[in-house]
């Protein structure tokens, strides 16, 4: 079992290598590939983090793809692998959901391609464009997940009806309090928020440094 979970991890940390050891140096890359997965304290068998993991990387590198052709010298007019690298960010980030519906939030990840798109002066049509690629990418990749489990023989038996048994547990998990406040959905995006403002303090001290 941690062969096959560990594989997880290999996998993603050698995808994240191939994308960035192309704009860094390689010792460099190898370094803070190195560093990342010592930081992997949690046992891999608890696949729901990994998983989570593995789906927003992947999410994050696609998307950096789509807005960095010079990495894989994509041309102006190659407009179509353009758009297939946002609808496989949008598909990751909607897998991701039926990970745990607490992965919800990470959809904000849009928000990067706007301040791109402010950043260059991209047209506003082109944007709203983009963001409808990474949109129909999430849909699928979430109503991938929730068919996989609805089409699955047996689960009819096993988990009842899987699709409206998933949204009927959407309410009561976004109500749930005490020990799990974190799947509200004001705590979800606390959590989030919180993450940054300890990350900045850190990145802040950083630049004065620098």
């Amino acid at each position: 079992m941690n062969l096959y979970t560990g594989a997880l991890v290999a996998v993603l940390t050698l995808t994240a290598y191939y994308v960035l050891g192309r704009m860094i140096p390689g010792w460099m890359c190898f370094a803070g590939e190195v560093i990342a997965e010592s930081l992997c304290w949690c046992p891999t068998v608890i696949l729901y983090n990994y998983l989570t993991y593995f789906f927003l990387t992947l999410a994050v590198l696609f998307l950096f793809l789509a807005v960095n052709r010079n990495v894989y010298r994509i041309g102006r007019t190659d407009r179509n692998r353009e758009g297939i690298f946002y609808v496989l960010s949008g598909l990751c980030l909607g897998a991701g959901v039926t990970v745990r519906l607490s992965n919800l939030p990470q959809a904000l990840l849009i928000l990067a391609v706007w301040f791109w798109s402010v950043v260059t002066r991209r047209s506003f049509r082109g944007t709203v464009k983009r963001t409808l690629l990474c949109v129909a990418g999430w849909l699928a990749g979430f109503l991938a997940g929730i068919g996989t489990a609805a089409l699955e023989p047996g689960a009819g038996v096993r988990y009842g009806r899987a699709v409206r048994e998933y949204f009927a547990m959407i309410p009561a998990l976004l109500g749930m309090t005490g020990s799990a406040s974190d799947y509200t959905a004001g705590g979800m995006f606390t959590s989030i928020l919180s993450a940054y403002g300890h990350s900045l303090r850190w990145f802040l001290i950083l630049v004065m440094c620098t």
